[in-house]
Parts: structure tokens; sequence; C-alpha cells
């Protein structure tokens, strides 16, 4: 066996997986693909972890590496940025809240949650004034509260 063309051959396919363009590995997700709130709660469902059950979601989440439904053959560095707002039931908040400490409000976390809403903001109306929430005093999980509404946004980035 001729191991020189063989190494040739698994090189070439290892540099065609490494460019293929941004686009085609569907890196980017959003819930303003669909239209019933069934069918965002259950594709966000299969990237997130969750502590409780939700009933509505809106998202726009960025994987560098795909999301389950269409993963790259050889996966990059991590570095994603998901940002979701979920209904839940009153009695599961506190376990959305395990971990996190309160923090002081962040105007510019209410406007991604305008931004992520927008096209559905009947569906997310708020009364009640929110709590912000970090995991670890840092910036990189924080959980914005609306309790009355029980409505839960939250924001991670990894790099």
């Amino acid at each position: 066996m001729n191991y020189n063309i063989l190494l040739k051959l698994f090189l070439f396919i290892l540099l065609c997986n490494s460019c293929n363009d941004i686009n085609t590995t569907k890196n980017q997700l959003k819930s303003s693909n669909y239209k019933a709130a069934i069918e965002r709660v259950e594709i966000l469902k299969k990237e997130i972890n969750y502590p409780s059950d939700f009933s509505d979601a809106e998202f726009d989440l960025f994987n560098v590496n795909g999301f389950s439904f269409n993963r790259p053959s050889l996966p990059g560095a991590s570095s994603l940025k998901y940002q979701f707002i979920v209904k839940i039931t009153p009695e599961n908040i506190h376990q959305w809240l395990d971990g996190y400490s309160e923090i002081r409000s962040d105007e510019r976390l209410i406007k991604r949650v305008k931004n992520l809403i927008n096209h559905r903001k009947g569906n997310w109306i708020t009364y009640s004034k929110p709590k912000f929430y970090s995991r670890d005093n840092s910036d990189s999980s924080i959980l914005i509260l609306y309790k009355n509404e029980s409505i839960i946004f939250k924001y991670v980035t990894l790099h």
C-alpha cells in the first residue's frame, strides 16, 4: 500500500472539511424561522441545558461548530453566543436561578431582549421590573427574570 498517497488523500479531505463556508455549516439558529411555539420549544431543547420545562421560546443562537442536527465532521475551537427567552411555570423559577447571583441592571441586555422578541411582541408582554443575575459574577452567563410573568431571558457566551 502506498502510504504517501493515503496521507495526501487524508490531508486533502481534511483541508476540504476545514474550508467549509460558514453558511453551509449552519452555525446560526433563529426562532424567527419557526411559526409554531411547540416547534421553537422542541428545537431549543435540543441545543441547551434547561432545568425545567418551558412552554414558549424565542432564540438567536450562534455556534461555530453547528448544532445537533448538523454538526461538521471536524469541530473547531468552541465559540458560541446563545440568547433565548422562555416561558416557564412560576414554581420552576428557582431552578433557573440556581447558581446565579443578582447583579445591577444592564440596559444593553434589555435591548437584546426587545430585539429578540420584536417579531412576536404579543407573546412576550411584561409588566414587572426585570431582575438581573449572573453566574459566578461573570458576563459569560447572564439571566434576566420577569418574575410576575415567569419569563426568563438568558445570554450565554463562550470563546
